[in-house]
């Protein structure tokens, strides 16, 4: 028996509600490795490497 209209529309509902809280949660995340990247950036700075190319806290600059 196929799901009636109101079970789909109840489903569609907590789709979205999960969706939302998901993506609160992602926003969260790359708030926190923002705050992590600029603190390993100014612990560690630019640091030199030969040939004058530069690498920032483990990234390539």
């Amino acid at each position: 028996m196929a799901p009636t209209v109101p079970a789909l529309l109840g489903q569609i509902a907590q789709l979205e509600d999960e969706a939302s809280y998901l993506r609160t949660m992602v926003c969260e995340l790359l708030r926190k490795n923002e705050k992590l990247r600029e603190q390993a950036l100014g612990a560690f700075g630019e640091m030199p490497l030969v040939g004058g190319m530069g690498v920032k806290a483990g990234i390539w600059a």
